[in-house]
C-alpha cells in the first residue's frame, strides 16, 4: 500500500473514477480529483498534482502490489481517457496477496508477544479477529463478540481460541 497519506488519498479517489462508468477521466481531472480530495481530507492546498505523479500511481495500481488494477486508456478525439476495464474491479476488494498476508500474520505474532502487558490488554480482543481475517482455513464461527461490562479473564479468549482453532484439548489441573 502507499507509503504517504496523500497517496493513499489519491489511490483511493483514482478507484473511485475508474470505477465510475459515466464518466471518462482524463488525467488532468483525475489530478482535479484528486487535489480536491486532498485539501478536503487534511485541509492543506497542494497546488496541482503533476502528470507525472498521475501516471506513476497508475504504473502502481497496475502492479501486483497496487492491487492488479486492470487500468485501460481509452483514446478518442486525440485524448486518453482512463477508466477500469472491468467496471466492477476495485483494488479494495481484491484479496491481500502473498506479502502482505505475510505481514499480517508478522503482526499478529508481534502482538500476542505483547499481549500479556497491562497496557496493552485490548490485544487480546483483537487478537482473535486477526486470526480468523489471516487464516482462511479458520471457521469464522469460532468466537461470536458482543458487548460484555461485565466479563472477566477475557485474558483467556486468545488462549482459548486457539484451543479451538488447533483442536487442543484443555487440562485441568485436580482441584
Amino acid at each position: 500500500m502507499p507509503t504517504n497519506k496523500a497517496a493513499s488519498i489519491r489511490h483511493r479517489v483514482m478507484d473511485r473514477c475508474f470505477s465510475n462508468s459515466g464518466k471518462r477521466y482524463l488525467w488532468e481531472e483525475l489530478a482535479k480529483e484528486c487535489t480536491e480530495a486532498i485539501y478536503e481530507f487534511t485541509g492543506k492546498d497542494i497546488g496541482t498534482i503533476s502528470r507525472k505523479t498521475i501516471y506513476n500511481d497508475m504504473t502502481y495500481l497496475k502492479s501486483e502490489a497496487g492491487g492488479n488494477a486492470p487500468i485501460v486508456a481509452i483514446t478518442d478525439n486525440g485524448r486518453k481517457y482512463y477508466t477500469y476495464e472491468d467496471k466492477s474491479f476495485s483494488i479494495f476488494n481484491n484479496p491481500l496477496n502473498a506479502k502482505e498476508m505475510d505481514q499480517l500474520k508478522d503482526a499478529a505474532f508481534l502482538f500476542s508477544r505483547i499481549g500479556g502487558l497491562e497496557q496493552f490488554d485490548w490485544i487480546e480482543d483483537i487478537l482473535p479477529k486477526l486470526h480468523i481475517a489471516i487464516d482462511d482455513k479458520v471457521d469464522a464461527q469460532i468466537i461470536d463478540y458482543e458487548s460484555n461490562l461485565d466479563l472477566v479473564n477475557n485474558h483467556l479468549v486468545a488462549e482459548l481460541f486457539d484451543h479451538i482453532r488447533y483442536k487442543v484439548s484443555i487440562r485441568c489441573c485436580p482441584q
